[in-house]
């Protein structure tokens, strides 16, 4: 049996480095989406089976653009592991987050492929055409 655990990191925490470093060996996250402001939260899905071994099968980063505004910048998963419903389970507690720390919107990288995506969880279209989901 395996269990999908959700994990969220700020970029203080001592394990950041080496989660960057495993996520960018998976072709997970490239260079680019691996520049991480303080300010951005780091989420990993990991996988964990009864042995407790644990294996890092997604990653998305959920940046700060101001005091209301959140942008979901990358959703990565393995591909053996999509349409599965994680992806979803990942925006669901970037939610969470974004409502913890009081703010008031989401906005989602303009990616055709994964507008559908998008707009199933609920994200619409703002005056400018971008994706948005108000909290």
């Amino acid at each position: 049996m395996k269990i999908v655990v959700i994990k969220e990191f700020d970029n203080t925490s001592e394990r950041i480095e080496e989660i960057k470093n495993e996520v960018e060996k998976k072709s997970l996250l490239n260079k680019e989406d691996s520049k991480i402001s303080d300010k951005d939260f780091i989420f990993t899905t990991e996988e964990h089976d009864l042995e407790d071994s644990k294996e890092i099968i997604g990653t998305m980063i959920l940046k700060k653009v101001d005091d209301k505004v959140y942008k979901i910048n990358k959703i990565n998963l393995l591909e053996d592991r999509r349409n599965l419903g994680l992806g979803g389970a990942m925006v669901k507690y970037a939610l969470e987050v974004v409502k913890k720390n009081c703010g008031k919107s989401i906005i989602v990288d303009d990616d055709e492929k994964l507008k559908g995506f998008y707009t199933k969880l609920g994200f619409t279209k703002d005056k400018d055409n971008k994706l948005i989901m108000n909290i």
